[in-house]
């Protein structure tokens, strides 16, 4: 059941609206064609918590649907092995921006378990790719580029920027809290 099912928190994936009526209309149409993936909720007995499908959940609640199938997750995970299969799943859709990939390379990352090598077996992005992302979130959350600068430049030329060679289209833009 739908009201047994939580979103993520920590969810990587921060569109969630894009191509949502399309996605809704094929699950009018069609059904869900790929259930979704759940995990025990360890203090919370008969609850699941998404582990991948967020989007899928989320074209259900709008049609106000009561069911959704999905796979649940054999044992209990931990919030960090949750987090590790969210970023891990998101990594290998279509359609995340270098925005979202920047955070989700720089989380995995983060992560004590994580280093670049073994990032780079799980996700198939190059070394330089994954220093290159993490480069570029850094260089947000020090205010040296705005996310929509990086969606604009693309990961080359935000690197680029970074290191003096180019100035961004548009000019330097005050960061604000949108961004």
């Amino acid at each position: 059941k739908l009201e047994q099912i939580h979103p993520n928190k920590n969810q990587p994936r921060q569109d969630l609206e894009t191509h949502i009526d399309k996605l809704k209309e094929s699950i009018e149409q069609e059904g869900l064609l790929q259930p979704i993936i759940v995990a025990h909720i360890k203090d919370k007995p008969g609850h699941y918590i998404i582990v991948a499908g967020h989007r899928r959940y989320k074209a259900h609640q709008e049609l106000n649907l009561k069911t959704i199938k999905a796979i649940v997750n054999p044992g209990t995970l931990t919030a960090e092995q949750l987090d590790e299969k969210a970023l891990l799943e998101n990594l290998q859709r279509e359609n995340l921006s270098n925005v979202e990939i920047a955070e989700t390379l720089f989380k995995l990352n983060k992560d004590k378990s994580f280093n670049v090598a073994k990032i780079e077996k799980l996700t198939g992005y190059k070394k330089t790719q994954i220093y290159g992302y993490i480069k570029c979130h850094q260089g947000i959350k020090n205010n040296e580029i705005t996310k929509d600068q990086l969606l604009k430049l693309g990961l080359k030329n935000c690197l680029k920027f970074l290191d003096g060679e180019i100035f961004p289209p548009g000019g330097i833009q005050e960061k604000n809290s949108n961004s």
